[in-house]
């Protein structure tokens, strides 16, 4: 769960936009999360990874869906 959390608000810090739309409830009380897969995988990179910062912060900006979600925010403002 805390790499999961700490996932969601680097995930979150970086677009703007939560997988999970509460930071402190996954799923129990709320809406699942928009992209599960991706939070699992990031989360479990992470703690492989050794808990490191920078490296989770460089495969969220290399996922297809951060690009896919600047690619449209760039669209917006041409």
């Amino acid at each position: 769960l805390t790499a999961r959390t700490i996932v969601n608000r680097m995930w979150t810090w970086l677009t703007n936009t939560p997988i999970v739309s509460t930071p402190s409830d996954f799923g129990v009380r709320c809406p699942p999360p928009l992209y599960q897969d991706v939070l699992d995988r990031l989360a479990c990179d992470f703690q492989n990874e050794g808990w490191s910062i920078k490296s989770l912060a460089r495969r969220i900006v290399l996922t297809s869906t951060y690009r896919m979600s600047s690619h449209d925010n760039n669209e917006k403002y041409s």
